[in-house]
């Protein structure tokens, strides 16, 4: 749920730094609307934990269809230092003692962010099954809008010049 850069500065982890205000505050993000979605139209305005919900679904509701995790909040969009570009919709299916999940990313940096999004979500996938005592199953990936940045494409055709291992 952490949302500040200095935690993750500290662990040599940089990827966000350059979305991040001064104080390094990222806004409600990606693992703020996780653990603590905020909504204004609900009866009880408690903060919803998304990863617990799903959990508790999974194990006493397997054959439900709505076990999903957004992290796309209308509400907080605005307070975002960058929307989010996955995790817009996950939906977790139980086949029997497998766990699937599908996915849908609404922007993909094919080159740079989409290998370490799909290798994130893969890991979720199996962290979720293990804590649920199942199998990881299929992982389902759809993707919005696909591109490369321009400033990356020295870096493309540089790993396409490159003879793939066996």
């Amino acid at each position: 749920g952490s949302t500040n850069t200095p935690r993750r500065t500290a662990e040599e982890v940089h990827f966000w730094d350059e979305w991040a205000d001064k104080d390094g505050n990222l806004g409600p993000v990606y693992g703020a609307q996780l653990r603590n979605l905020h909504t204004s139209r609900t009866e009880d305005p408690q903060p919803v934990d998304q990863l617990a919900t799903v959990l508790q679904q999974i194990m006493r509701n397997p054959d439900s269809r709505r076990i999903i995790i957004t992290l796309w909040n209308p509400q907080e969009l605005s307070q975002m230092r960058l929307p989010p570009c996955h995790g817009v919709v996950m939906q977790f299916y139980v086949r029997g003692r497998t766990l699937d999940l599908y996915t849908y990313q609404r922007s993909a940096d094919s080159f740079l962010g989409l290998p370490m999004n799909i290798a994130s979500y893969s890991l979720l996938l199996s962290l979720i099954a293990k804590v649920t005592d199942m199998r990881p199953g299929t992982l389902t990936y759809q993707l919005g809008d696909a591109h490369i940045y321009l400033n990356h494409l020295e870096q493309v055709d540089k790993q396409l010049s490159r003879e793939p291992y066996p």
